[in-house]
């Protein structure tokens, strides 16, 4: 959206982030599982012998937050900026969303997506995402008469959030300034990982 005199007060503009597809990533939890996480519980719990699920299940979340974890401060670490993952985000992540991908560093700047490509372009599971974002150049200033969007589809666990007018020139016009939406078909297995 323009001003008479060709200012942008609202334009969209892409956003890059550093993504990690958990499902390629199944030989490093595995490995991680049976070489660091049984290995401490049984130390730690000698003559446990057979392990029931209740207690297979949340060391196997552990083994693959220990690898996510690296893998998240490695990024941090080449980007010089701080991930998004926590423990209790990685754990929702994992319960509900194995087959999206899992952002671990959001909103790069050009510098960090050069670092990106250079530095950790190809390792496994990781993914340079480009995502598109609507900007307010001048914040608030008009934002009466402009409005704004809010995203929707959050609620629906299977489809990406899109964006809509909620009031002022957005609302009014959002038909003509959402565009159309794309789409990614992901076939999901029976672990809840993409194929």
């Amino acid at each position: 959206i323009l001003d008479r005199n060709g200012e942008t007060l609202v334009e969209n503009r892409a956003q890059y982030n550093a993504v990690l597809y958990l499902e390629e990533l199944r030989s490093q939890f595995t490995n991680e599982y049976y070489s660091h996480v049984l290995k401490e519980y049984v130390r730690d719990h000698p003559g446990s012998g057979r392990l029931p699920s209740r207690v297979t299940n949340p060391l196997h979340l552990e083994a693959d937050y220990r690898v996510v974890s690296n893998i998240s401060e490695r990024v941090a670490t080449v980007l010089r900026q701080p991930t998004t993952l926590t423990r209790e985000r990685f754990g929702y992540f994992y319960t509900n969303y194995t087959f999206m991908p899992l952002p671990i560093a959001t909103n790069l700047n050009a510098t960090n997506v050069a670092r990106f490509s250079e530095s950790l372009y190809g390792e496994r599971g990781l993914e340079l995402e480009k995502q598109p974002v609507v900007r307010y150049p001048h914040k608030t200033a008009a934002a009466h008469v402009l409005g704004y969007v809010v995203r929707t589809g959050e609620d629906r666990k299977y489809l990406a959030p899109g964006y809509k007018g909620n009031t002022g020139i957005e609302a009014a016009f959002d038909e003509r300034l959402k565009g159309e939406p794309g789409t990614n078909l992901v076939l999901g297995n029976n672990e809840g990982y993409r194929q």
